[in-house]
């Protein structure tokens, strides 16, 4: 099933409000292709919901060499409107969702009723 723009940009939030993440550790974990990632960071970053820190260490484990030297690291984190806004929308989606359980346990309700009543006309 193909997920819609809202849908990915909310993964994304889901998995930097934890921690700032690599955007590869990004496409691996929402499980999207880099350029589409890669185009909604930049619409995130954008908008001030999140941002860049580039280093300029090399990664954990590798030799320093000329070459590791000129490689540098983006981290991307949710910023405080970021975090606030995602904690907004998870409240929201949590209240829909129950709206929705109890909407579906209504009409069970009301299904189970009219069945009972069909049975005994």
């Amino acid at each position: 099933m193909r997920r819609s723009q809202a849908e990915l940009i909310y993964a994304v939030f889901e998995v930097l409000h934890n921690q700032p993440l690599k955007i590869t550790h990004i496409m691996y974990k929402v499980n999207i292709n880099c350029l589409i990632l890669r185009n909604i960071l930049d619409i995130l970053v954008q908008t001030g919901f999140v941002e860049v820190k580039i280093t300029d260490k090399p990664p954990k484990g590798k030799r320093l060499t000329s070459a590791a030297n000129t490689r540098y690291s983006e981290m991307y984190r949710l910023t405080e409107r970021g975090v606030k806004f995602y904690l907004e929308v998870r409240s929201s989606t949590r209240a829909i969702n129950e709206l929705i359980e109890a909407s579906e346990k209504q009409r069970y309700l009301f299904d189970a009723q009219k069945m009972k009543a069909n049975r005994i006309n």
